[in-house]
């Protein structure tokens, strides 16, 4: 903008670019209409050229925002389904228990079946409160060596309720040695 002082301009330009620099100049005691002009059009390009800049900017920003947040869906979608899939095992496990002709052994298998699905929940849980890193771009992996019979054993108590509701026959072997 121009200020006027005791019949000396002094304009003064702001600029933001994109990269969120500040650019200040300042241009001192302009004395002729012409140069005058001439600043007023340097500022106008200035303007236009900062307008579209942080258009642009802004553009990258919402691109940026959408992405993220469509990933953020897919995972609590994700994470909800594989939060159903323990329910069907424990709620077999609780039926067995609770059968007036269960055995010692079956009651064993029942409690360590709600045992395992229980803390396979607790960890999709902790999971789900890490969504905010996920949002944030700090997601971290943890590796660590499991045992397959393990996992295969989960895979199959998830399923087990499908399997014997459609009377299907379902045998597994898995090797001894780890």
């Amino acid at each position: 903008w121009l200020m006027r002082q005791a019949g000396r301009y002094q304009p003064e330009y702001r600029a933001l670019r994109a990269s969120v620099i500040k650019l200040w100049t300042d241009q001192m005691e302009v004395a002729d209409r012409a140069a005058l002009d001439e600043l007023t059009r340097f500022n106008e390009a200035i303007d236009q050229s900062l307008t579209e800049a942080i258009a642009a900017f802004a553009s990258s920003v919402e691109h940026t925002l959408r992405l993220a947040d469509n990933r953020k869906d897919e995972f609590l979608a994700t994470l909800a389904h594989e939060l159903r899939n323990p329910l069907a095992p424990i709620r077999s496990a609780a039926r067995i228990a609770k059968s007036p002709s269960v055995t010692e052994a079956q009651l064993q298998w029942s409690h360590d079946v709600i045992d395992r699905q229980v803390q396979y929940m607790a960890r999709l849980l902790d999971d789900l409160l890490d969504v905010s890193r996920i949002t944030r771009g700090k997601l971290e992996l943890r590796m660590e060596p499991v045992e397959l019979a393990a996992i295969i054993d989960t895979a199959v108590e998830t399923a087990r309720p499908l399997i014997d509701s459609r009377s299907h026959r379902l045998t597994v072997t898995v090797p001894k040695e780890a």
